[in-house]
């Protein structure tokens, strides 16, 4: 846990010039549709792995581990060739793209969830 914290406290002040990460999907099947990405009830992306590319040089990436103690975050450096880009199912691949469209002003807070 120390080590995984002073990961992230090192990324303080530092930007993200560029991520993409591999979203996997809010429910397995749908009614025989196949895998639902998308639901009006959840503004958010759920993200099993992130990439980002830092300011000046450095990529990390942020996954989450579980152990028989429980769950978490990790953040390592990677590699800005880390993704072989074989994503399929119930994953798939996006980039900062998806927020284009996106004005987080408007994507209400819901301290409830």
């Amino acid at each position: 846990m120390t080590e995984q914290s002073r990961t992230f406290t090192a990324l303080q002040g530092r930007r993200v010039d560029m991520w993409a990460g591999v979203e996997m999907a809010l429910r397995e099947d749908v009614a025989g549709s196949g895998p639902q990405f998308a639901d009006s009830d959840v503004s958010c992306l759920q993200l099993y792995r992130l990439h980002a590319w830092l300011d000046g040089d450095g990529a990390m990436e942020v996954g989450t581990y579980q152990d028989d103690d429980g769950f978490g975050l990790y953040g390592r450096s990677s590699s800005r060739s880390a993704d072989d880009g074989r994503w399929d199912g119930i994953y798939r691949r996006l980039d900062e793209s998806v927020l284009a469209f996106t004005d987080p002003e408007r994507i209400p807070w819901r301290a409830d969830v």
